[in-house]
């Protein structure tokens, strides 16, 4: 079977990986991505290794190799060698209405039959209320902490 993405390496980019590997400022994450490229090069070679020989000679498995080479050819070596960092960015579950009516929601009464409300009665009532479409009882607790506020204690 013909490999998809066929890594051929340039001489510079050779001599970079083989740096990189001796070096022992580097990653380990990185240094094991160059040895993979050098092993999974075609350009130097006469017959390519396979990747499960790349993968049993570096030690990780097939699919790692697979994804290496899939990045260096769809991104470039750069991608393959730095990490991406990862995006923390996620959107607000609540925005300042929401949280407002949290906040009402929680130090008012609690329903009858319960003495006080919980996190999950709180965010259930906030989907009932149509106020956000879903939300878990531990951001419901988090907010909550963050603000100060215990509807569970008596006299609240």
């Amino acid at each position: 079977m013909a490999k998809l993405y066929v890594v051929e390496l340039t001489e510079e980019e050779r001599k970079t990986l083989h740096q990189l590997i001796y070096t022992e400022t580097y990653a380990a994450a990185m240094r094991r991505n160059a040895q993979i490229l050098l092993s999974a090069d075609e350009s130097e070679q006469g017959e390519a290794l396979s990747d499960a020989e790349v993968a049993e000679l570096v030690g990780v498995t097939t699919v790692t190799v697979e994804n290496v080479r899939k990045r260096f050819v769809t991104e470039g070596m750069y991608r393959v060698l730095v990490r991406a960092p990862r995006s923390r960015e996620r959107s607000k579950v609540m925005d300042e209405r929401a949280e407002s009516r949290l906040i009402s929601i929680a130090l008012s009464k609690a329903p009858k039959g319960c003495r006080h409300w919980t996190m999950q009665m709180l965010a259930d009532e906030l989907v009932q209320r149509k106020i956000v479409v879903s939300i878990s009882d531990e951001t419901v607790r988090q907010f909550l902490k963050r603000k100060g506020i215990k509807p569970w204690r008596q006299g609240m």
